[in-house]
């Protein structure tokens, strides 16, 4: 997926004033500040007892089973962990992989490739080509 809006070919808009700038199809300006910070926390967590970028080596059905694992153990009144939290975070993980087509990414050969930076870097290459044929 190529970001709309964010290409030197994006459609050009003028405003009142005469000011021209690329069309933008995103509001980042509504996303929820407060929720971005916890998901990024989480993921920050998850970089140093794991790896950075170890979720990309768990498959898209590991993401989504823990997603509706956390919003289930809300639900149940559990406090344990920081339930919505962590399946906002997991949700983005397997969003992500969704729109990468991948179910799982491992990397080629094990070891070279140990926090999985690699291999993100080449399906998003991947990705970026076929957007452009």
């Amino acid at each position: 997926m190529e970001p709309k809006g964010l290409s030197p070919n994006a459609e050009i808009v003028e405003n009142a004033q005469g000011g021209k700038q690329s069309a933008k199809s995103y509001r980042f300006d509504l996303v929820p500040a407060r929720a971005s910070f916890a998901v990024a926390e989480v993921f920050a967590y998850g970089a140093k007892r794991y790896e950075p970028w170890n979720w990309l080596k768990v498959p898209l059905a590991d993401h989504l089973n823990s997603v509706l694992g956390h919003i289930n153990a809300h639900m149940m009144g559990d406090d344990q962990d920081d339930h919505l939290e962590h399946a906002a975070c997991r949700m983005m993980m397997a969003l992500e992989l969704h729109m990468l087509g991948e179910d799982a990414i491992q990397p080629q050969n094990e070891g070279d490739d140990k926090d999985g930076s690699a291999e993100y870097e080449r399906l998003w290459s991947r990705l970026q080509a076929e957007q452009e044929h």
